[in-house]
């Protein structure tokens, strides 16, 4: 998985979904959403960013990094029954980077929110936020959920 980036340092180069790290100005806590980046929308608003949440609630809440959304897993036929392990570690930094995980081979905790991959009866695949509730994926619309990740730790706040 990518690692954090600072608006400050720079910005997407294209119209993209990501997660972004949200400062809320009066409490300063820190929370992880997915937002839309598009250059028009910080001409037709006036943000600085482009970022479709920032500046939200009277600009009280700050969008101060993001995160690319990984690529969507990719169906591919096995030939092999050896199974894949759920994550990798970074040759350079041995930082732990999660793999997209079939729901039929292994669901996340109940109620913990994670990145869901879903595809729609068009054949379109999404990223989304979503959680394992009892028996089913909740997350937005009503595309089928075929594989989900542990979501990103927000970045630590420099002081």
């Amino acid at each position: 998985m990518s690692e954090w980036i600072s608006v400050e340092d720079r910005l997407p180069e294209k119209q993209s979904w990501n997660h972004i790290a949200i400062l809320d100005t009066k409490t300063s806590r820190i929370s992880v959403e997915q937002d839309l980046y598009a250059i028009e929308t910080a001409e037709k608003f006036k943000q600085k960013k482009g970022f479709c949440k920032d500046g939200r609630f009277n600009g009280r809440e700050v969008v101060i990094a993001w995160m690319p959304f990984p690529e969507p897993p990719i169906s591919k036929q096995v030939t092999s029954s050896k199974r894949k392990p759920a994550t990798e570690t970074c040759l350079f930094c041995g930082q732990v980077i999660p793999k997209w995980i079939k729901w039929e081979d292994k669901l996340p905790p109940d109620q913990e929110e994670v990145l869901v991959c879903t595809v729609s009866q068009k054949g379109i695949r999404n990223i989304d936020k979503g959680y394992w509730s009892i028996d089913h994926f909740i997350h937005r619309g009503h595309a089928r959920v075929t594989h989900w990740m542990p979501l990103p730790e927000a970045p630590k706040e420099e002081k």
